[in-house]
């Protein structure tokens, strides 16, 4: 069975998903009986590409894809109008709006086509009217890779807590930051430690989305509406502070009494009929050694649920990295190809 995949945003999200298809594509349609065909891309810097037949993944790691097989429209033109089965929404988050992104993901909906977005805006700002929309159109809307990277954490936690309520949840989610703490557990300054995250790749060029909390905010969102059953939230309903006044001054204080200092990300659902409006915080926190989260290594990330039936629950993993997060855009098609082939919704 053929599954037609739009792609849009070839950054390092997108090249890792052209990769994988290029090197798993014959294990994969041998494996599930899907034959996964990218018949669109469209990227910044080249435009778009678009070919009915399917596009080589490797024309469109190269660029030549947009030569050989240019398309004259508009990303929103191929949204509206292209030949597709699944939306793979990889381009770059806007925390203030979701957009473009936004749109490309309630245009896909709304003309039934199945999403996956690696796209922390949208998922952030507009879950309940995005979840609403996929329903409402027979489609599907996966977000694998807006949390914790490659760490499959929305497919393996969903179905591992029916039948319980998860109450709260705290989590380590931002991959720069907890790369720097563990830099500066040593004695590196705030800058150096700095300076070395954006050599690794591990923190941006304007690295202040992540080091001021907002990137943990719109995964904190995500997991409060997705998990809690939160109402319609902003970045505005979050207390954030990120991790600015953190020195290692600060680190070694944390481990002379016994444990370090993390970015963490906490959610809790009110008691029913207590009138308590839900809340979210981001902040540096003081965790004891023994704590799942104290000891997440360089750019690991990790959450710890607690259900009314199971007591706490760690997932811990990668946090960041192109590739990683392509792979959890990868399961999401796969996730979304086997359920087209069964005839699922």
């Amino acid at each position: 069975m053929k599954v037609r995949v739009l792609l849009l945003g070839c950054g390092n999200v997108g090249r890792g998903l052209c990769s994988l298809f290029s090197g798993k594509g014959k294990e994969l349609a041998e494996r599930y009986g899907v034959d996964l065909s990218l018949t669109g891309a469209a990227t910044r810097t080249h435009g778009c590409a678009v070919d009915p037949d399917g596009l080589d993944p490797r024309d469109v790691l190269s660029g030549r894809a947009f030569s050989t097989r240019p398309s004259r429209v508009s990303t929103m033109d191929l949204v509206e109008t292209s030949g597709y089965d699944v939306l793979a929404e990889c381009t770059v988050t806007n925390p203030e709006t979701g957009e473009p992104a936004l749109s490309h993901i309630r245009t896909a909906l709304e003309r039934g086509k199945s999403v996956t977005t690696s796209n922390k805006g949208p998922i952030a700002l507009r879950f309940h009217e995005l979840r609403a929309l996929a329903k409402a159109r027979g489609a599907r809307l996966l977000y694998e890779g807006t949390v914790m990277a490659g760490t499959p954490l929305f497919s393996a936690a969903h179905p591992g807590f029916l039948g319980a309520e998860i109450a709260s949840f705290e989590g380590v989610l931002n991959g720069t930051c907890n790369y720097m703490i563990e830099r500066m557990k040593t004695g590196t300054t705030f800058d150096a430690a700095l300076s070395e995250a954006q050599a690794k790749g591990y923190a941006e060029a304007e690295p202040g989305t992540d080091l001021g909390g907002w990137d943990t905010a719109l995964k904190a969102l995500i997991l409060a509406q997705s998990f809690l059953d939160f109402p319609p939230m902003s970045l505005r309903d979050v207390d954030v502070e990120g991790v600015y006044g953190l020195t290692p001054d600060t680190l070694v204080e944390a481990a002379s009494r016994g444990g370090t200092v993390r970015l963490v990300a906490a959610g809790e659902r009110p008691c029913a009929g207590s009138g308590i409006r839900p809340r979210i915080s981001v902040r540096p926190k003081f965790l004891p050694a023994d704590h799942p989260l104290a000891n997440l290594p360089d750019t690991a990330n990790g959450i710890v649920f607690s259900s009314d039936a199971t007591g706490p629950v760690s997932f811990m993993g990668a946090g960041a990295g192109g590739p990683q997060t392509a792979f959890a855009v990868l399961r999401d098609i796969i996730d979304i190809a086997t359920g087209m082939k069964a005839g699922r919704k």
